[in-house]
């Protein structure tokens, strides 16, 4: 059976739009950290509805948001790129998400 692709007319395409990594942390005690702080170019700190959310831009044009409810880190992001320790005290780095990319 032959397929047939309809005509695209200017605006209707929307860009591919790639899906964002997540990464939950729930560890009690849990550090959290930048692996080079000079990476990033700015840092935004919201909060609403309990949680406290943070925006990292990073001077690559990446970023990521972080939310924090006191319990669970959620990070998410285009690409994550993290660093995390084995032995207590338990602690993750974030870093610049276009130098390396865990998730």
């Amino acid at each position: 059976m032959r397929t047939y692709r309809l005509p695209q007319s200017a605006g209707q395409r929307s860009p591919q739009r790639e899906n964002p990594s997540q990464l939950t942390l729930n560890i009690a005690h849990l550090q959290l950290g930048l692996i080079n702080l000079l990476d990033l170019r700015s840092h935004e700190i919201q909060s609403r509805d309990g949680l406290s959310i943070h925006c990292l831009t990073f001077h690559s044009g990446e970023s990521l948001r972080i939310e924090c409810d006191g319990r669970t880190v959620h990070v998410e992001g285009r690409h994550i790129h993290y660093e995390c320790s084995q032995q207590p005290p338990y602690s993750t780095w974030l870093g610049d998400p276009s130098k390396t990319r865990n998730i």
